[in-house]
């Protein structure tokens, strides 16, 4: 009887000898995914807060990819990515904190700078803040359609989602010496926060009523003082509050139906 076992025993191993896989099948499955690259410049400097063409080394970046129909991209958690910006040979290098991939269904790329401090797991609801203790420049860019496992790289320019007044103060008739201890901005025509949806590219809320006062002394005497206030954008007509207070005298002026507009500067004039 052994010897029909021998013959027997040999064929079911060389049976499995040819079905194991091969170097080949092994390649074809990597192929189809391949690593996300992008490149970070920022919108025309006439109207940015942030005046070089690309962000500081160190930056921080949030980027969400989803399908077309805003579902999550082959169904993975990409909707609230971090990448951070490095000083390469020539050029700057973005860097994930994992490795983003991608493959052959197409993808839809959105981004905000900074990375949010607050946000609801993705970039549609992104809280953002323009008060007397911050006056960072928030940016969002997108969308990038037809990201796909031949499409990796992204060149992605950022626009600005704020309004900013710049205020330009000077002597008028006053006669006093002209010590100004504070100059604040606020009202109904721009908020001091709300809340950003980066792929409608507009604040789906925003609070209004309060003043911004950044740090600011200097003298009448010393001629005109520039300064840039950041606001949130309501995009209607509002009332402008300025409050200043000059030689410890308190003075308020309203401005009717002024109005701000996201991504741009409005210049004011303050004659005292």
């Amino acid at each position: 009887m052994n010897r029909y076992i021998k013959p027997m025993l040999a064929a079911v191993i060389a049976t499995a000898a040819a079905c194991s896989p091969t170097d080949e099948l092994h390649t074809d499955t990597i192929a189809n995914e391949a690593e996300l690259t992008i490149s970070v410049n920022t919108q025309e400097l006439t109207r940015a807060m942030i005046t070089d063409s690309v962000l500081p080394d160190e930056s921080e970046l949030c980027i969400g990819i989803f399908n077309p129909d805003g579902s999550n991209y082959m169904g993975k958690n990409y909707g609230h990515l971090y990448y951070k910006a490095e000083n390469g040979p020539g050029t700057q290098i973005w860097k994930p904190s994992s490795q983003v991939l991608l493959g052959e269904g197409e993808g839809v790329l959105y981004a905000c700078y900074p990375y949010p401090k607050y946000a609801n797991g993705n970039i549609r609801d992104i809280y953002v803040e323009a008060n007397s203790y911050s006056q960072d420049d928030f940016m969002y860019a997108g969308p990038y359609p037809g990201l796909n496992v031949e499409n990796k790289h992204v060149d992605i320019t950022l626009k600005h989602a704020l309004a900013a007044i710049k205020l330009t103060t000077r002597r008028g008739s006053y006669e006093g010496p002209g010590a100004i201890r504070s100059i604040g901005l606020g009202g109904y025509c721009g908020g001091y926060n709300g809340n950003f949806d980066v792929i409608q590219g507009k604040f789906t809320k925003v609070n209004t009523g309060g003043i911004i006062y950044p740090t600011t002394s200097f003298s009448l005497s010393d001629g005109p003082n520039e300064q840039y206030i950041m606001l949130i954008p309501t995009g209607e007509p509002g009332d402008l509050m300025i409050r200043i207070t000059i030689d410890e005298v308190y003075y308020t002026k309203t401005i009717p139906n002024f109005m701000i507009e996201q991504g741009k500067i409005t210049n004011l004039n303050l004659s005292v």
